[in-house]
């Protein structure tokens, strides 16, 4: 009897963690304040980052990039979208890019997504100091997360 209860319980749990749509598990992490945040830089080359990827650090200057990308962002354009209050969604190749596409319908942040190699997990989102992994493309809980987390630090 026991067994079956500790069995069920373990089930419910993996589905409340899977939302109820059946959506990946995600891991919200608040990630330390890079102190190089206010630096901006022309060359990126040579830059190391407290975090992977970058939540807060050195970054570009100027307007950053949003939308769906073909190719991946160096680090210093990360956090550019970031310091803007905007939010980069990456994915591994296993990943379809079409179910992150409809991030970019109505969202209230800027939002870059781009392909990526070697992340924690098949996708990853960060902002400004925050970080979330999942193990799929769970919108829900990304558009959560960008709706909570995605402010500008007001560097610049």
């Amino acid at each position: 009897m026991r067994l079956l209860v500790g069995l069920l319980v373990a089930v419910a749990l993996t589905a409340a963690a899977c939302g109820s749509d059946g959506a990946s598990s995600c891991i919200e992490i608040r990630e330390p304040l890079d102190p190089l945040f206010t630096q901006h830089v022309i060359d990126p080359d040579g830059l190391t980052y407290l975090t992977d990827p970058p939540t807060s650090g050195p970054h570009l200057s100027g307007p950053s990039v949003s939308g769906l990308l073909a190719e991946g962002l160096i680090p210093a354009a990360q956090v550019r979208v970031l310091e803007e209050g905007g939010l980069v969604v990456q994915y591994e190749d296993s990943v379809a890019v079409e179910d992150l596409q409809s991030l970019l319908d109505a969202n209230e942040v800027p939002i870059a997504i781009a392909p990526a190699e070697s992340l924690p997990s098949p996708v990853v989102a960060t902002a400004w100091t925050w970080k979330l992994t999942c193990d799929g493309p769970d919108l829900a809980r990304i558009r959560e997360f960008a709706g909570r987390t995605a402010a500008a630090p007001g560097t610049d």
